[in-house]
């Protein structure tokens, strides 16, 4: 598994793609990649970090819960049924 991009690494990368077109030989194309692509592409890294990190909650509330006994609760069975 690849090493997490940091923040700082994904802002880097964004910097360097707004520089592409010193290098393109065909601006149009790097335009597309360091105005549109890279931006919604890093976007989309932090979208999916936040959503994972909710989800990490939840696992965590979810093993507070089964430690503490919810699978003796009164429901828990119609809980799991609606998953």
């Amino acid at each position: 598994m690849t090493q997490q991009l940091t923040d700082q690494q994904l802002d880097e990368i964004e910097a360097r793609a707004g520089h592409l077109y010193e290098y393109e030989q065909q601006p149009e194309e790097a335009d597309v990649l360091a105005g549109t692509d890279v931006p919604a592409l890093a976007a989309e890294v932090r979208r999916l970090r936040a959503r994972v990190s909710e989800m990490e909650n939840d696992v965590a509330l979810l093993h507070a819960l089964e430690a503490a006994g919810v699978d003796n609760w009164e429901g828990y069975d119609d809980a799991l049924a609606r998953l």
